[in-house]
């Protein structure tokens, strides 16, 4: 018995129902197998061979890991002389306080990042799963988030009579910098599951 084939096509949109092309099946393993090698490119770069043996790849991974957990960490350093400055108002002994505070969240925020062990045939990406691991991880990327929006706020209408207002405003933007660099590491860290298309693909071409 004969069964049909389904072509593989892009989703439908309601404004496009009828522009774009199928993609035959030679188009669809070239996609999907260029779509792979930038992934490997990618994993290569940042957390390839993630697995119990230690190795020049895991070293790759911990080495990034240990790169953007310093940076924060050594950002919050410049904070400490103007936090202690007695010309300081009480409100920009808090907001510097509040940075130091931000940019520690933020290097704990990338070293506590959990990959997760890959399959048996390396498919697997590795993923944050930092939602699992309980309430202060859960919701500590948000609370740092709102710290950074503060700071960057307090930075638009800073007030210093001592004439350092260029310093605070650099101050108070600095945690936000930090923290959007390390929110795209982290980001570009994780892979793209080339499985889920590989199964969307046999699922248009039918059994």
């Amino acid at each position: 018995m004969l069964r049909l084939r389904k072509a593989f096509r892009y989703p439908e949109s309601d404004n496009d129902d009828s522009s774009r092309e199928e993609l035959d099946e030679q188009e669809q393993e070239t996609l999907i197998q260029s779509l792979r090698r930038q992934d490997e490119e990618r994993n290569a770069q940042y957390k390839v061979g993630y697995d119990l043996n230690p190795g020049p790849a895991r070293h790759r991974l911990i080495l990034s890991q240990l790169v953007f957990t310093i940076l924060p960490l050594v950002s919050s350093i410049i904070y400490f002389p103007r936090s202690l400055a007695p010309s300081n108002t009480p409100l920009q002994t808090a907001f510097c306080v509040l940075g130091i505070a931000s940019l520690v969240a933020t290097a704990y925020i990338m070293w506590a990042v959990t990959p997760t062990r890959p399959d048996r045939k390396g498919k697997r990406p590795i993923r944050d799963i930092e939602r699992e691991n309980g309430f202060l991880k859960r919701y500590l990327a948000q609370i740092n988030f709102l710290a950074c929006a503060s700071l960057s706020v307090a930075a638009c209408f800073v007030g210093d009579p001592s004439g350092s207002k260029d310093l605070l405003r650099v101050l108070y933007v600095v945690p936000g910098a930090v923290y959007l660099v390390v929110y795209i590491v982290r980001k570009t860290m994780m892979s793209v599951d080339i499985g889920e298309l590989e199964r969307l693909r046999y699922e248009f071409k039918g059994a």
